[in-house]
């Protein structure tokens, strides 16, 4: 098996070449230790915190009802609140998607929208032409203020629109 990375290891600092024995052979440049240590944490802080998970989940669910009640916009995907994914793609019926992006950008709203590294998909889901989608995506501390934020912006967004 070859190495996928290749680099200095702490064994053999000297030679230019990656070592042929093991371990060495797949042991490339310095662990990220501390990135690792993060992870460990983060993981066993997700793992004692099913009150916060339950809560995401909740306001997950808040935005997927909120985002059907919704004119003007086509739901990609995700059609009932119990899917696993906490990503929403919507695309508005009228409207440019780059100007819906730029519009929730300047009310300080994260979002972001085009082909997400999937053209093929957008292809199959008939939102190729119009640039691909906006994701929305609630995180674990969402709070239902900022979801009612979004949904006022996404109306206002398609009210501007069709005024003019």
């Amino acid at each position: 098996m070859e190495p996928l990375v290749r680099g200095g290891t702490g064994s053999r600092s000297r030679e230019e070449l990656q070592p042929e024995d093991m371990p060495d052979r797949f042991e490339s440049g310095t662990p990220n230790l501390p990135g690792l240590a993060g992870l460990l944490n983060s993981l066993r802080f997700l793992k004692d915190s099913k009150s916060l998970m339950m809560t995401a989940e909740e306001r997950c669910g808040r935005l997927c009802r909120r985002l059907h009640e919704l004119e003007g916009y086509r739901i990609i995907g995700r059609q009932k609140e119990r899917e696993y994914t906490r990503v929403f793609s919507i695309l508005p019926e009228e409207g440019d998607l780059t100007q819906l992006t730029a519009f929730l950008n300047r009310k300080e709203i994260a979002v972001r929208s085009g082909l997400h590294c999937a053209p093929s998909a957008h292809r199959v889901l008939g939102t190729f032409e119009r640039g691909g989608t906006l994701r929305l995506s609630p995180g674990l501390f969402t709070t239902n203020h900022e979801i009612e934020r979004v949904i006022d912006a996404l109306k206002e967004f398609i009210w501007q629109i069709r005024k003019n």
